[in-house]
């Protein structure tokens, strides 16, 4: 049986908008107005925002077996992509690439699979996570012929803001990203709106998704602008302007300001000064909008560059389970 566009869309969470392209569903995780906002930033940034990053398709059914086939598009500079796929709660499979390293014949972007769900007729929960690296355009999602299919929602919805990290660099598996984690520990639908190299963009955070009111907006930048060169006073200016924005867009909501995680350089002086500043910036801010609370996100990872795939600032899949556990912690204790 193979589902419609329409019966692919009704069981999508995490995207902004659908569309049907060329008879392949492509999904989007930031809105139109957003998305033309990064092609006047910057190229990179614009080609980034079309990775799937928390997007995933939940649903029920009785099917024993899943088809999967995607039409790939490189949205990082990582050339690996995975679509992770749990039955019951319980990794089923991965549908998983690596364009520079797998035959020529996958190199058209087509990436395929079949997967066994387990007992024919009994009922189970799926969940595919689309790849953070890549857009996963589904040309076909077929399940056994007659088989059920009902959609699933979560009790939550979270909106992630950051760069790199909120993306999801480094990891090998989507499903392991910091993100991925504490949006399905919190039982929520997910937003990401991870760009790589990002840092503070005001212009972002006053472009509202009108259709989806988070309960939790977390904000994850930082690092990018203290390595990047930016003067203390730019950075507090385009900070306090991002935070007012949101604090102004979703007025009940309750933000989260996350000071950076431990990189292996914290020590270095930069334009903006000591890393700790960033933490001094966002006790400001949570200081003077109400509905902003500080999380120090410094000691989530050990202090260990083993944790990081670069040895200094991306985590690994093993470091993101530190982050991700370390965040739904600070997040629990205020919702």
């Amino acid at each position: 049986m193979k589902l419609t566009h329409e019966q692919i869309k009704s069981i999508t969470v995490g995207a902004a908008y659908i569309e049907l392209v060329d008879d392949k569903t492509v999904f989007h995780r930031f809105t139109k107005e957003q998305e033309e906002l990064y092609k006047t930033v910057k190229k990179e940034f614009y080609n980034k925002a079309f990775s799937n990053s928390c997007i995933r398709l939940e649903f029920e059914t009785d099917s024993s077996s899943l088809f999967i086939k995607s039409h790939m598009t490189q949205r990082s500079s990582r050339t690996y992509y995975s679509h992770d796929i749990f039955v019951d709660g319980s990794l089923c499979g991965r549908l998983w690439g690596k364009f520079d390293e797998i035959p020529e014949a996958v190199k058209s972007g087509i990436a395929a699979g079949q997967f066994n769900l387990g007992e024919k007729g009994k009922t189970k929960t799926v969940c595919i996570h689309l790849p953070w690296s890549y857009s996963s355009d589904i040309i076909e999602l077929s399940l056994d012929d007659g088989a059920t299919l009902t959609p699933l929602k979560r009790s939550r919805k979270i909106m992630f803001y950051g760069d790199s990290i909120t993306q999801g660099y480094n990891a090998v598996y989507t499903s392991n990203t910091y993100a991925s984690k504490v949006a399905m520990n919190l039982d929520a639908e997910a937003r990401n709106k991870g760009i790589g190299a990002e840092v503070f963009r005001p212009a972002l955070a006053e472009l509202k998704d009108e259709d989806f009111t988070p309960d939790i907006i977390t904000v994850a930048y930082g690092t990018n602008d203290w390595a990047g060169g930016i003067h203390k006073e730019v950075f507090e200016e385009r900070s306090d302007k991002f935070f007012g924005a949101l604090a102004s867009n979703y007025p009940n909501v309750k933000i989260f300001a996350i000071a950076p995680i431990w990189r292996a350089d914290w020590q270095n002086l930069h334009a903006i000064g000591e890393f700790f500043n960033l933490r001094a910036q966002f006790a400001k801010i949570a200081e003077k909008y109400p509905s902003v609370t500080l999380i120090d996100g410094f000691d989530f990872l050990p202090h260990d560059p083993e944790l990081y795939n670069d040895k200094f600032l991306h985590p690994h899949d093993g470091g993101f389970a530190y982050y991700a556990e370390g965040l739904t912690k600070a997040l629990e204790q205020y919702i």
